[in-house]
């Protein structure tokens, strides 16, 4: 039997050699500016930092500043367009040195995307054994990398959505509200998801719990920011209706890779309403979907349609770091092929032409406009549908 003194020791003394030679090269890291650049985090932390001070975490005068002190890159505001309820998100972070919450944001998108792989891969029925392969896909998976390197926020949005329907698989719906709430945090990108959401809840009591439970977390976190700032919702409305500036875009001047923007550039005056006509049409096709359903829960057992249609009608946004959404596909899909074709070298052809795709993809990461990749949400959608049959046959398959 080992000693208590052993069986502790030996883990202390690894760690205080690990912070002797650890922390002078992570202070190192943290002074080169030129490396881990902080990119889009400059929002959440300038947005967050003038909250915490009572300020308007909406204003680019203010934020300005901030971010200039943190990216040299700057030449604009970067405007944090997520609703307040967002904000609470950002202040543990804001409360810290911004290079060291740097590198706490990004272990926690880290962390929320291989725990959502996780439980993508035990929702559709993967392999207990292979379970790490979820975690590599996830790994190699281009739009992870580019979430990780912008320092952006939508593996916490991933993780709202595997949570909840994890959770609400395993009759917690309140747990499961809890975490849909958190695929609030941009709206614009799930809204087939929420409208099933609701439709669902209409019929099913679990749902309607899970419902009531996340509008409840939305209520308290669209609250909290109220404590520093009293007028925060207005700020954000009237930062939402500024006209063009020399100092920020607004999102009617963004290029978006989506269909609606391309519809949009049809239209003569370039409206901006333009772009949510495809997201409106996925909706009433939703809705009429939902219509001729027989069984609750019928719509949420079409997970991956769902994202891959929000995300391809989105209204705006849907840049490359937002498609790490497209897991839920992505994932479902390897299975599917895995269960579908036990022959190796089958299988080693697939997983060549996946890190073939996602090589292509992150060639592009430095140059201009690399956030669009507008081939990406497509080519996944094309190839769901290939493997469709696959995907539903999965043993454990939501349901």
């Amino acid at each position: 039997m080992k000693s208590p003194l052993r069986t502790i020791g030996l883990p202390l003394v690894a760690g205080v050699v690990a912070a002797i030679v650890g922390v002078p090269q992570f202070q190192r890291l943290a002074d080169d500016r030129s490396l881990l650049k902080a990119y889009d985090f400059v929002q959440y932390y300038s947005a967050g930092s003038l909250l915490l001070e009572g300020n308007d975490p909406y204003d680019p005068d203010l934020l300005w500043p901030i971010q200039r002190s943190m990216y040299d890159g700057v030449d604009k505001t970067i405007m944090m367009w997520n609703p307040p309820w967002a904000l609470p998100l950002t202040l543990p972070f804001a409360a810290l040195p911004w290079r060291i919450a740097q590198f706490l944001w990004i272990g926690l998108q880290l962390a929320a995307v291989l725990i959502s792989a996780d439980l993508l891969w035990r929702m559709f029925g993967g392999d207990p054994h292979y379970r790490w392969a979820a975690w590599l896909i996830a790994l190699t998976f281009a739009p992870t990398l580019f979430l990780l390197m912008m320092g952006q926020i939508p593996g916490l949005i991933l993780l709202g959505l595997c949570g909840f329907y994890h959770y609400l698989n395993r009759d917690q719906p309140i747990v499961a509200g809890c975490f849909a709430a958190l695929t609030a945090i941009k709206p614009h990108l799930l809204p087939l998801f929420a409208l099933v959401f609701l439709l669902e809840a209409i019929r099913c009591r679990k749902t309607r719990v899970a419902l009531i439970s996340g509008v409840v977390c939305l209520a308290v976190f669209s609250l909290l920011p109220l404590i520093w700032n009293q007028h925060v919702w207005s700020d954000y409305l009237e930062a939402m209706s500024r006209p063009p500036s020399e100092k920020f875009q607004t999102m009617r001047e963004f290029e978006h890779p989506t269909l609606g923007y391309w519809l949009r550039g049809l239209v003569p005056g370039n409206p901006f309403v333009v772009q949510f006509v495809p997201a409106i049409l996925a909706m009433v096709g939703v809705v009429v979907l939902w219509l001729r359903s027989r069984e609750p829960g019928d719509l949420f057992r079409l997970l991956p349609l769902l994202v891959l249609v929000s995300v391809l009608t989105a209204g705006y946004g849907a840049w490359t770091f937002d498609l790490v959404l497209l897991l839920v596909a992505v994932i479902p899909i390897a299975i599917g092929i895995a269960k579908q074709s036990t022959r190796t070298p089958w299988l080693i052809l697939h997983a060549a032409a996946y890190l073939m795709l996602n090589f292509l993809v992150l060639r592009t990461i430095q140059e201009p406009g690399s956030q669009s990749n507008l081939w990406v949400a497509p080519a996944v959608f094309i190839v769901f549908l290939i493997y469709g049959r696959a995907v539903s046959h999965s043993e454990q398959a939501i349901r």
